[in-house]
């Protein structure tokens, strides 16, 4: 939660989860694909049902998010994804969307300049490694942090402006 007292402090909108949210009320598929997201990740998604940037442009996804059924005008847990494989054009160009987002675990969505999101790898040799995407190709991602301890102090030093990061920049 120390982020998210610091991101609180910095004006950001946080509403806390007075009745944590517990892993075991969401469905088995998100089960498996938060299986392998790190504790301190897993503690701040279920503590809180809001965590925005002071513009509603940058959000943390919670536990809250991935229990509700979305309308048509809001935004899914796993919107981007959605997005990505509405766009394909077959089957085929499918598989690695479908891949990308079973190994790929979206906490934080963006609309600043466009549709962006960070996310934690939690499969494979990267497992771990937070990874930033923009759209169109959402799958298409570089590496911002080797770990989500490191990407909170990141992203800490970046609101700070101690030290700047251009992709959190175009995000928050």
């Amino acid at each position: 939660m120390k982020v998210a007292n610091f991101l609180k402090e910095s004006g950001w909108e946080l509403e806390i989860n007075n009745n944590e949210i517990s892993v075991d009320l969401l469905s088995e598929e998100i089960r498996n694909r938060i299986s392998n997201v790190p504790y301190e990740l897993k503690e701040l998604m279920s503590s809180v049902n809001i965590l925005e940037n002071s513009d509603a442009t940058a959000w943390f996804v919670t536990n809250q998010d991935l229990l509700e059924k979305n309308e048509e005008d809001s935004f899914a847990w796993n919107e981007f994804e959605k997005q990505s494989l509405e766009a394909s054009i077959d089957e085929k160009s499918k598989e690695p969307i479908i891949q990308f987002w079973e190994s790929h675990f979206c906490f934080l969505m963006s609309v600043k300049t466009g549709y962006s999101h960070i996310s934690i790898v939690t499969k494979g040799n990267e497992k771990g490694k937070i990874v930033f995407g923009f759209e169109p190709e959402h799958e298409e991602v570089n590496v911002l942090a080797n770990d989500f301890e490191e990407f909170c102090q990141i992203m800490i030093d970046h609101i700070n402006d101690s030290k700047f990061n251009e992709y959190l920049e175009q995000i928050l």
